[in-house]
């Protein structure tokens, strides 16, 4: 779905396994630039083979999905979710975004985040998408408090930052 996001061009699709390269570069990218993610720059290398089988996963499993948007055919922001198959739980998916830092702010996210909602919205079986947030990422935060997402809770001092100092995990849930 190709959308006009703030007089720019952007396409939200779902993931393809021929972004399995183009995933690896803008991840890289993404790991690299930003402090408020778990993982850092060389923590969870895929090779570009590797990648087509997570694509695969995400495309195989029913209550799994990815999309990434894309601007004049690079990779800029990529949200996907993911869900435990177990009977009593799996009602709930646990998402995670990113953003490329140069097209923050400019309603990429929001846009990702409005199509994950309705793709939960529409799901069969999914009925909450829950998130997990730095508590000083107040860009997110605000995001996704203005997208609808209440905290639930938080995990303190769960995250210990590069600097040694710690951080707490603050849990937001929606039911779209």
């Amino acid at each position: 779905m190709t959308q006009t996001i703030n007089s720019q061009n952007i396409t939200i699709r779902p993931v393809e396994m021929s972004d399995a390269r183009a995933i690896n570069r803008y991840t890289a990218t993404v790991l690299a630039e930003s402090e408020w993610l778990i993982s850092g720059p060389n923590e969870t290398p895929m090779t570009w083979w590797r990648r087509r089988n997570w694509i695969l996963m995400k495309q195989s499993r029913s209550l799994e999905t990815c999309l990434i948007a894309e601007k004049d055919g690079s990779i800029v922001g990529m949200i996907d979710c993911f869900t435990d198959f177990r009977k009593k739980v799996r009602h709930v998916t646990t998402m995670a975004m990113t953003v490329d830092r140069a097209h923050r702010r400019q309603g990429i996210g929001r846009s990702l985040l409005q199509q994950m909602t309705q793709w939960v919205h529409d799901h069969p079986t999914l009925e909450k998408i829950e998130l997990h947030v730095h508590a000083p990422n107040g860009s997110a935060l605000s995001l996704y408090k203005s997208a609808g997402f209440v905290k639930e809770g938080s995990r303190s001092r769960a995250i210990r930052l590069l600097n040694g100092d710690y951080t707490d995990d603050i849990i937001m849930g929606l039911w779209p």
